[in-house]
C-alpha cells in the first residue's frame, strides 16, 4: 500500500513538473509578443508624431506665405490653391522619349502634390499606366506579392519601367537616324525634327552635332550657313531660322501664250507634267488670217495638212547637202507640199495618204509623223517582190499589242 501512494506521489509530482513548464514556455512566448506588439506601437506613434510635425510645419508655412501675400494684397484678397495638371497616360509604346518623358512628368506631378515617400509614389504611379503597361504592372505586382520581385523605391520602379519598355539600342537608332536627317521640306520642320532626335541622345558633342545639322541641310542653306561662320550649334540653328526659303512659296497659276491654262498632274514615273484643261479664256476670236499651208478658214496650229508638212520635212531633209541651199529647198518642198494637198483636201478630215512608188509599183501610204521606220505589209512585199533580210524584233502602235517583223530591207527607198 505505501508502495502504491509512493507511485502515485511520484507521478504527480512529474505531472505537476510538466505543467508548469508548458506554463512557463506560454508566458515567455506571451511576454514575446507583448514585447514586439508594444516596440510596434511604439514605432507607430513615433511616426505618427513625426507626420504631425511635419504637417504642422507645412500649415505654419502656407499659413506664413497666406498671410504675407494677404498683407501685401490688401484686405478682401482671396487666394484659390494652385491645381496641378496631371500627366499624361503611358499606354506601353516602346518609345526612349514616351518613357522618359512619362517619368519625369510623373516625378513633376508628385514633387508639386508634395508625394516624397517612395511607397506613395509607387502605390500612385501604375494608375497612369494603360494598356500593355498596366499589364506589366500586374505581373509585376503578382511577383511583389509572392517575394519573387523587390521593388520598394522609386528608382527600382523606374528601372524596371525602362528595362521592359525603353529599346536597348535606342541610343544607336537615334544617332542613326541624327545621320541620315535630311532637309527635304522647310527649314522649320527640318530644324524641330533635328532638335527632337537630338534630345533622344545623351552623349553628342556640340561640334558634332553642329557638324550633323549642317550636312542634312540642302547645298543653299549649308553654304549660307557657313558664310556666316557660326561656331556653336545654337548659332547655326539661329542662322538657319533667318534664311528666307523662296522654294517653298506658293507659285502662280501656270499659263501659256493662247491663255489656256495647264494644271499640274501626276506622272507614272513621278515627275511633273502638265495638261490643258481646255479652258479657253477668250474662244470667239477669229483666226487673223486663212491658214498659210491650205488657205483655211483656221489657225496653221490646227491645219490637219500640218502633220503632212513634217514627215516630208523628215524624209526630204538629209537631202539637202548644201548649207546656203537649205532656205530656197524649204521653201520649194512646203510649195509642192501646198499644191499637191490643196487639191486632194476633203471637208472630211480622216486619215492622209500618198502615192509611192515602191520596186517600181504604185501604191498608197499611210503619213504618220510618229513612226520610226517605214513599214510594208509582208504580203504586199512579197506581192510586189521585194526582198528582205528575216530578222527578229517586235513593233508597237497606239492602242495595240507588239508585233513580231518579218525582216527589213535596208536598200528599199519608196519614192514619189
Amino acid at each position: 500500500m505505501t508502495q502504491e501512494n509512493v507511485e502515485v506521489i511520484e507521478a504527480a509530482k512529474a505531472l505537476v513538473r510538466n505543467v508548469k513548464d508548458e506554463a512557463k514556455k506560454e508566458i515567455d512566448k506571451m511576454s514575446e509578443d507583448l514585447l514586439s506588439a508594444r516596440k510596434f506601437l511604439e514605432d507607430e506613434v513615433f511616426k505618427m508624431h513625426e507626420k504631425i510635425d511635419k504637417v504642422a510645419k507645412e500649415c505654419q508655412t502656407h499659413q506664413k506665405k497666406s498671410n504675407d501675400g494677404g498683407a501685401s494684397g490688401g484686405q478682401g484678397t482671396s487666394f484659390s490653391p494652385l491645381k496641378v495638371p496631371k500627366p499624361d497616360m503611358y499606354n506601353g509604346t516602346r518609345n526612349a522619349t514616351l518613357v522618359e518623358n512619362f517619368l519625369f512628368g510623373l516625378e513633376q506631378y508628385f514633387e508639386a502634390m508634395g508625394v516624397d515617400e517612395d511607397a506613395a509614389r509607387i502605390s500612385n504611379a501604375p494608375t497612369f499606366l494603360r494598356e500593355s503597361a498596366q499589364l506589366w504592372w500586374r505581373r509585376k505586382h503578382h511577383e511583389r506579392e509572392k517575394g519573387i520581385c523587390d521593388l520598394n523605391t522609386w528608382d527600382q520602379f523606374k528601372t524596371e519601367l525602362r528595362k521592359q519598355f525603353v529599346p536597348h539600342n535606342a541610343d544607336s537608332e537615334a544617332k542613326a537616324k541624327l545621320r541620315r536627317l535630311r532637309h527635304t521640306g522647310t527649314i522649320s520642320d527640318y530644324i524641330k525634327e533635328f532638335t527632337t532626335t537630338l534630345l533622344e541622345i545623351d552623349d553628342v558633342a556640340d561640334q558634332d552635332a553642329l557638324f550633323y545639322f549642317k550636312d542634312g541641310l540642302k547645298e543653299w542653306a549649308r553654304v549660307e550657313i557657313d558664310r556666316r561662320n557660326v561656331k556653336t550649334l545654337d548659332e547655326a540653328i539661329a542662322a538657319a531660322e533667318s534664311i528666307v526659303d523662296y522654294s517653298n512659296r506658293p507659285r502662280r497659276p501656270l499659263t501659256n501664250k493662247t491663255g489656256v491654262e495647264r494644271a499640274p498632274v501626276k506622272r507614272l514615273d513621278g515627275g511633273p507634267k502638265f495638261e490643258r484643261s481646255f479652258q479657253k479664256k477668250d474662244t470667239s476670236k477669229p483666226p487673223p488670217k486663212p491658214c498659210f499651208i491650205c488657205d483655211g478658214p483656221h489657225w496653221t496650229r490646227e491645219c490637219p495638212s500640218r502633220k503632212a508638212i513634217n514627215a516630208l520635212v523628215a524624209e526630204m531633209g538629209p537631202k539637202i547637202d548644201e548649207p546656203s541651199q537649205g532656205e530656197l529647198g524649204s521653201i520649194r518642198r512646203l510649195s509642192t507640199l501646198k499644191e499637191m494637198l490643196t487639191g486632194a483636201e476633203s471637208k472630211e478630215q480622216g486619215l492622209l495618204f500618198m502615192k509611192l512608188m515602191i520596186n517600181d509599183e504604185k501604191n498608197l501610204g499611210l503619213i504618220d509623223t510618229g513612226a520610226s521606220h517605214n513599214f510594208l505589209d509582208v504580203k504586199e512585199a512579197e506581192r510586189i517582190g521585194i526582198t528582205y533580210t528575216p530578222e527578229k524584233g517586235t513593233i508597237k502602235t497606239v492602242n495595240a499589242k507588239p508585233e513580231q517583223i518579218a525582216g527589213t530591207a535596208k536598200t528599199l527607198k519608196p519614192s514619189r
